[in-house]
């Protein structure tokens, strides 16, 4: 029998305060997932099959799904948060993409806590 570990993560916590508060429906997944079975990851749902954030603990960033409508560029302009869509066309999605943002000293781009882009957080889960 395999063994579930449960994990937790403060960034996460926060970010689902920030929704909490916002009234978004969520809940944090406490099972660690694993992509390509060796990167393991904990993340925010709306429901089972709709997920909002990722943080790649050990990897240092998290993960925003964001509808397309809205590019990489336009989330550095209106929230100033930088980050890549590094899974392009492989994410199988007609109206969402993957966004990746760094994350250091528990700090998006290794300068903003996760309240200070709150507006981000709940414009994003608002969206999906």
């Amino acid at each position: 029998m395999e063994r579930q570990f449960i994990a937790e993560s403060r960034l996460l916590g926060r970010i689902s305060e920030i929704l909490s508060q916002a009234c978004i429906s969520h809940y944090i997944d406490p099972k660690i997932k694993r992509f390509s079975s060796n990167r393991p990851y904990l993340g925010i749902y709306r429901t089972k099959r709709s997920l909002l954030f990722t943080h790649y603990y050990e990897d240092s960033y998290m993960q925003a799904i964001i509808p397309k409508i809205t590019p990489p560029e336009e989330i550095r302009n209106l929230f100033g948060i930088q980050g890549k869509d590094r899974w392009g066309e492989n994410y199988k999605s007609k109206t969402h993409y993957v966004f990746d943002i760094p994350v250091r000293n528990e700090k998006l781009n290794g300068r903003w806590i996760v309240e200070e882009k709150a507006e981000f957080f709940v414009q994003i889960a608002q969206g999906r």
